[in-house]
């Protein structure tokens, strides 16, 4: 587990008072983009990065094999195939 996370239940959140959040907002894909390229760096430990990006290491696994295989890191739609 990460030692610089912290969990929080969202029950606190909900009863916090709305103020703005104290880092920066990036979008997601470039989040994703700068991930990928960190990874590709000489020995980089995936739990270190992912960890670093705030992501699980599933997440960060699932971008590199999108990358991997030449697709897009945006997300995929969620609509059902039929």
């Amino acid at each position: 587990m990460c030692q610089d996370m912290v969990y929080t239940s969202t029950a606190k959140l909900w009863r916090s008072e709305a103020q703005p959040m104290p880092w920066k907002e990036t979008s997601s894909m470039s989040l994703r983009t700068e991930l990928v390229a960190a990874a590709k760096q000489p020995g980089q430990s995936i739990a270190e990065l992912s960890c670093r990006f705030g992501v699980s290491r599933t997440t960060a696994y699932k971008w590199l094999g999108r990358d991997q295989a030449h697709e897009p890191l945006a997300d995929r739609s969620r609509r059902p195939h039929r």
